[in-house]
């Protein structure tokens, strides 16, 4: 049995491949935490890092919430915490923000193994013995005098022993036979006298011409094979990193490519990390979210984790994604970018919030709330009254953050960004 659950709401066009995870009777975790069977980024944080347990059990598969924010299922029922919840085909599933779509699908058992090759007949012992070919010829000789005589048998007379010694018998010729003997055998070629001291003249010639041509072994062939690949490998690795073979060899050779595999894995792992923070960050700004379009997607910024983008190099390149290197152009240029539109952003914020905050301001902003049951003291001391009734109408408000510092951070974030964007594309024409 499979269980197969997918995402389908908006958040499955940033997840890619990972919008969709088969689970077995083995189960697994759902949640953000890397150590999930099924991570899943969630830049709300809604969703917990050990979310929902996935079990199975006598033909029926589980969904156990372990959750702080909950696991609805069908729209309405929320499931009982730490408590095991039958889940089939059609249901609808919530956990923090993001809907899924359960199926079940039942696996075909397995197929029969393949009838197994008969065994090879083992050698014969005497294959090695050269005096088993002498024995061999003799006993096919002795075989067809046996048969010679058995042949006929019945038609010969029957007489009783005579008890005489053999040398008292006295000798008379065999008689010819009335009856045409049977088909004489093709007679056994005769063994050569030097028969060890010479192979056979096919052998011979065999030998002769293996020796002309000069064969290696096959354990040579395999050795000197992998001796050339290994040679072109490193020259190609060296060519990549814009050093001589020389030095790549000096720095350790093939271990040294285990070692910068592992760095390429590691720098994969972290440029997602860092493209996901920075997502995280856009999101919570409201500001333009990376959008899935039919080409030229970065796998990077769709992958999940360092081992999908990996995944993602491995892969031959199709014309929904953009190459690796300029995926990992693009994220460079993205993160220089935000840095720089990061300071702007801060700047344009404190400035507004400054200009918001300026006595001329706070002025005009208590003149016209003069009316509104301010003292009929001195003026500071209505200013003052006013400034503290702002203030608290200020704290009260639920959008504090995003109308005082994250909305004017967020044009000034925009304004920076469409700018260096029109910068990098002049140096590229």
């Amino acid at each position: 049995m499979q269980l197969i659950i997918e995402v389908t709401s908006t958040e499955r066009h940033l997840m890619g491949e990972n919008a969709r995870h088969v689970f077995y009777p083995a189960g697994g975790v759902i949640g953000r935490s890397p150590q999930c069977d099924w991570v899943i980024p969630d830049q709300t944080r809604h969703l917990s890092g050990r979310h929902a347990i996935v079990s199975y059990e006598s033909g029926q598969f589980f969904l156990t919430d372990i959750s702080t924010n909950g696991v609805f299922l069908n729209g309405t029922e929320q499931l009982e915490r730490n408590r095991a919840t039958p889940i089939g085909e059609g249901d609808r599933l919530l956990m923090g923000e993001i809907h899924f779509q359960v199926q079940v699908r039942a696996v075909a058992g397995k197929q029969p193994p393949a009838s197994a090759p008969r065994p090879t007949p083992p050698l014969q012992p005497e294959a090695g013995d050269p005096m088993a070919r002498v024995d061999q010829w003799l006993a096919q000789r002795e075989q067809q005098a046996v048969a010679g005589q058995a042949e006929g048998w019945h038609q010969q007379g029957i007489s009783m022993p005579d008890h005489a010694p053999a040398e008292q018998t006295p000798f008379s010729p065999p008689q010819p036979q009335s009856e045409a003997a049977p088909a004489a055998r093709e007679p056994a070629p005769a063994l050569p006298e030097n028969w060890w001291q010479e192979p056979p003249p096919e052998a011979a010639t065999s030998a002769q011409t293996v020796t002309e041509k000069g064969v290696g072994s096959p354990v040579a062939d395999a050795a000197r094979g992998s001796v050339d690949g290994e040679a072109t490998a490193l020259q190609a690795f060296a060519a990549g990193l814009g050093i001589t073979e020389g030095e790549l060899r000096e720095a350790g050779g093939t271990e040294f490519l285990q070692r910068a595999g592992g760095l390429l894995q590691q720098c994969l792992r972290g440029l997602v990390a860092a493209a996901q923070a920075r997502a995280s960050l856009k999101n919570e700004l409201r500001l333009d979210m990376t959008l899935v379009s039919g080409q030229g997607n970065n796998p990077i910024k769709l992958s999940a984790n360092g081992e999908q983008a990996v995944r993602h190099l491995l892969a031959p390149e199709t014309g929904s994604f953009m190459t690796m290197e300029q995926a990992v152009d693009e994220c460079f240029t993205d993160f220089q970018s935000h840095q720089l539109a990061m300071i702007a952003g801060m700047q344009g914020a404190l400035v507004e919030l400054l200009e918001t905050l300026a006595p001329a301001a706070l002025e005009a902003r208590f003149e016209q709330t003069r009316g509104g049951g301010l003292s009929l003291g001195s003026r500071p001391a209505r200013y003052w009254e006013a400034y503290r009734a702002l203030h608290r109408d200020l704290l009260a408000e639920e959008d504090l953050f995003h109308s005082f510092f994250a909305e004017p951070f967020a044009r000034a974030y925009d304004e920076r960004s469409a700018r260096l964007k029109q910068s990098a594309s002049k140096k590229e024409k």
